[in-house]
């Protein structure tokens, strides 16, 4: 194996890339949950409301979880792979910067919520960086395998990563400054809409995580 250490940190971002998507997925259940429990509270049915909630905080804290997992088993992998290809090296620090942002993020009071929402915005930039950086990396070796599909493959996965976090980050926007009602409906269509740019984003970084384990393993 011409690269042992990036073999071993690409099975780790793999990993963690799954966590992150089943920490998305579970937000998903988490707000339909909450959803559900608020609509009972609203339509006068607080009996209904009780099971719906606790479903709703179990799986966001699981949700939480796994997002710091994933992020700590992200460092672990890019760390890994650095010393095998230099490129992985600028993902580290904005790592253990998402990490301890996050943490910060968790602590903060609710009259805090702008300094919430800029540290969101913050985590999301680096997030992208190091996708970007990754798949970047993994460009690296293919050119040095002569893999030019993968090379080929993974400048389309940047491209999907930079669409799909511009216009995550524009639904974002107008639903943060234009809509006050956080039940309105507009607000509940940006959300998801918002989620599924990052799932669409996601299933292609973890298809060519998969692919470049491959390339690795048979180099």
């Amino acid at each position: 194996m011409k690269f042992p250490n990036a073999f071993d940190g690409i099975k780790k971002l793999f990993t963690a890339e799954i966590l992150e998507i089943v920490s998305i997925v579970a937000g998903v259940i988490a707000g339909i949950a909450g959803a559900i429990a608020y609509g009972a509270d609203q339509t006068g049915h607080p009996e209904a409301v009780g099971a719906p909630a606790a479903i709703a905080a179990v799986v966001a804290i699981i949700a939480a979880i796994l997002l710091i997992a994933s992020a700590i088993i992200s460092f672990l992998g890019i760390n890994n792979a650095s010393k095998d290809e230099p490129e992985f090296k600028n993902a580290v620090t904005a790592v253990i910067v998402t990490i301890v942002l996050s943490v910060i993020s968790g602590f903060l009071p609710d009259s805090l919520k702008v300094v919430s929402a800029l540290i969101d915005t913050v985590n999301t930039c680096l997030s992208v960086y190091i996708s970007y950086t990754v798949v970047k990396g993994i460009c690296n070796l293919a050119a040095q395998l002569n893999n030019a599909e993968m090379v080929e493959r993974g400048n389309r996965v940047i491209t999907y990563i930079i669409v799909a976090a511009l216009l995550g980050a524009i639904a974002d926007f107008v639903q943060t400054v234009w809509i006050k009602d956080p039940k309105a409906n507009l607000n509940v269509i940006l959300g998801a809409v918002i989620l599924i740019f990052g799932l669409v984003k996601g299933v292609a970084y973890i298809i060519y995580l998969s692919k470049a384990k491959k390339m690795l393993q048979n180099a």
